[in-house]
């Protein structure tokens, strides 16, 4: 299961509401906080209790790291269906238009023209010559 942050932040402000100083209001602009530590850790003290203080200013400085849980099955099939969706629709558009632009490069040249003409005539010819001798009614039907 995967925590939002808005239901992080639902979480901490049922727990803030608990918390009998909350409401309380601070006379520091919130650009001087940024800047001094010290400063924001006395605006925090009229507003919260100084274990609460003491723990979010120790917590502050560490940089935050992802939520580490273990992935379930049905996760791991949604995230693989999401991934292979995701390359099949780049792909197919990518190779579609990459053969498109070979066929036209390759059709443009007389090398290839001329190949085209030989197989063509072959095809022709066989075809002609199977119609002629293994189906001899099909040359009869036709009226002239």
């Amino acid at each position: 299961m995967r925590v939002t942050k808005n239901q992080l932040r639902k979480i901490i402000r049922e727990v803030l509401d608990e918390q009998e100083n909350i409401g309380v209001t601070v006379d520091v602009e919130q650009e001087d906080l940024l800047g001094d530590q010290d400063k924001m850790r006395a605006a925090l003290l009229t507003m919260y209790p100084e274990k609460q203080v003491d723990i979010f200013m120790a917590n502050m400085s560490k940089k935050p790291e992802p939520l580490q849980e273990a992935l379930t099955k049905t996760d791991k099939a949604d995230i693989k269906a999401m991934v292979k969706k995701e390359v099949d629709t780049l792909l197919s558009k990518e190779l579609k238009k990459a053969m498109e632009d070979e066929l036209v490069k390759a059709l443009k040249k007389k090398n290839v023209k001329d190949d085209i003409a030989d197989i063509t005539k072959k095809i022709m010819k066989r075809l002609y010559k199977d119609l002629s001798l293994q189906h001899p009614y099909i040359i009869d039907r036709i009226k002239l």
